[in-house]
């Protein structure tokens, strides 16, 4: 309120036009410092919306900014969740893995000494084919696991 006042008080224009309507209209001491009272409260009023717009600002963004760590926290979470599941498919694919091929070396001996070797190569190339889309499987589950381990570095290992 003492700037307020202060800079009104520099201006001599407007101090003297307050004095001077002050004292031909009103001609009172107590009136004189309710006239000047309400100017420097109106110039204090008109310097207050620059500083209400700065904080509206500031909240606005501020606002922003924690909406934007919660959407940041709530795709890191999602990609945690699907980190786990991710890490407990592929130990299931691998074991998958692991038993179809050895099912194929199996065939692969048997077919040479079995009646039924198309039977067997046809089986065989089925066995092949799974193993093959296992793989991609296996490579997508390793994929999102690393793409976690890498934000979760830069995240800071939250």
């Amino acid at each position: 309120m003492y700037n307020n006042f202060s800079r009104f008080r520099n201006n001599k224009f407007y101090y003297k036009l307050v004095l001077t309507l002050t004292n031909s209209f009103l001609g009172g001491k107590r009136m004189k410092k309710t006239i000047l009272s309400l100017a420097i409260l109106a110039s204090a009023v008109s310097l207050a919306g620059p500083y209400e717009d700065a904080l509206q600002r500031f909240e606005t963004t501020e606002a922003g900014y924690n909406k934007l760590l919660q959407m940041e926290e709530t795709q890191f979470n999602a990609l945690k969740a699907s980190a786990a599941t991710a890490e407990s498919n592929l130990t299931r694919y691998q074991a998958v893995k692991a038993s179809i091929e050895e099912k194929i070396s199996k065939i692969e001996s048997m077919k040479k000494s079995k009646f039924y070797t198309k039977e067997y190569s046809d089986l065989e190339a089925g066995y092949r084919q799974t193993v093959k889309s296992v793989d991609a499987e296996i490579d997508k589950l390793n994929k999102t696991l690393s793409d976690y381990e890498k934000i979760s570095a830069l995240k800071g290992g939250n």
